[in-house]
C-alpha cells in the first residue's frame, strides 16, 4: 500500500509524494501564552504559505479570521482568553483589529525570533513553559496524568533520544560519528541491540538514529551480532554497565 499501489497511483495520477499521510498532529496546550502563540500561527498559516499579505488576513474567506469581526459570529468562534494574553484586548471587533495590528508586526519585525516561534511550534508533543511541561510529564510517567496515544510515543521517543545520547557518551562516541562509520560497525549495532531490549524503539525510527540503512537489511545485521558477537563485544559489556 505505502509503495507498489503508491508508485502506481502517482504514476496514473502525474503526482508526487506520499499517498497516505499520517495521523493528525494532536498537541497539548498549557494555555496562557502558549495559547496565543498557536493562535497567533493558525492565523498567519496563509501568509507563511504566501497565498496573500498579513494586511489582507480580514479578506481570506478560507479562514475563520475574518469571522471574529463580525457583530453577530459563530459561538464556537470564542476569542476572550487569545485576545486576553494578547495585551487585555476586549472580544470585540475593536479588540480583533489590535490583534490584527500584532500579527503585522510578529511578521513584519524580528524575523529570526518569529521563524524559532514557528520552528517550536512544528514540533513536540506540548506547548507552554518548561515547568508545565517537565511537571505532566512526571505525572504522565506516575501514572497520575493520562495522555493520548501521540503524547505517550513522543515521551518514549524524549526517553530514547537520551538513551541513545548516554551510549554514545559511554562508548566515547559522537553521532558525527554515526553517518561516518559503515553500518556493520560493531559499536553501532552494540547501541542498536541495547535500545531494542531495553525500549519499545521501532526498527524504522532505530535505523534513522544510527544510519543502519533499510529496516530489513538493519534487522539481519542486528540478529547476526547477537547470535554471534554480542557476548564478547567489549562494546556491549560497556553498555551493561551504563544500565547500573
Amino acid at each position: 500500500m505505502q509503495s507498489t499501489f503508491a508508485n502506481k497511483f502517482s504514476r496514473f495520477t502525474g503526482e508526487r509524494g506520499h499517498v497516505f499521510q499520517g495521523r493528525y498532529k494532536s498537541l497539548i496546550i498549557e494555555g496562557g501564552f502558549g495559547l496565543l502563540n498557536v493562535v497567533d500561527y493558525l492565523h498567519l498559516n496563509p501568509v507563511r504559505a504566501g497565498v496573500l499579505p498579513v494586511s489582507q488576513l480580514k479578506e481570506y474567506s478560507n479562514s475563520s479570521f475574518p469571522k471574529y469581526f463580525t457583530k453577530y459570529r459563530h459561538p464556537g468562534l470564542r476569542c476572550e482568553d487569545f485576545l486576553a494574553e494578547a495585551g487585555g484586548l476586549s472580544p470585540t471587533p475593536g479588540g480583533m483589529r489590535s490583534y490584527h495590528k500584532r500579527l503585522k508586526l510578529i511578521m513584519e519585525e524580528s524575523p529570526s525570533e518569529r521563524q524559532k516561534l514557528f520552528k517550536d511550534l512544528s514540533r513536540g508533543w506540548y506547548i507552554g513553559s518548561k515547568e508545565g511541561k517537565s511537571q505532566l510529564q512526571t505525572q504522565i510517567e506516575q501514572g497520575t496524568a493520562k495522555a493520548n496515544v501521540e503524547t505517550n510515543s513522543r515521551l518514549e521517543s524524549t526517553r530514547i533520544e537520551k538513551l541513545l545520547k548516554s551510549c554514545l557518551k559511554q562508548l566515547g562516541k559522537s553521532r558525527k560519528e554515526i553517518t561516518k562509520e559503515k553500518k556493520s560497525a560493531p559499536w553501532k549495532l552494540a547501541i542498536a541491540s541495547h535500545l531494542k531490549s531495553g525500549t519499545g524503539v521501532k526498527n524504522p525510527h532505530l535505523c534513522e538514529y544510527l544510519d543502519l540503512g533499510h529496516p530489513a537489511t538493519m534487522s539481519n545485521l542486528v540478529g547476526t551480532y547477537n547470535r554471534t558477537k554480542k557476548s564478547k563485544c567489549p562494546y556491549s559489556k560497556l553498555l551493561k554497565t551504563l544500565n547500573n
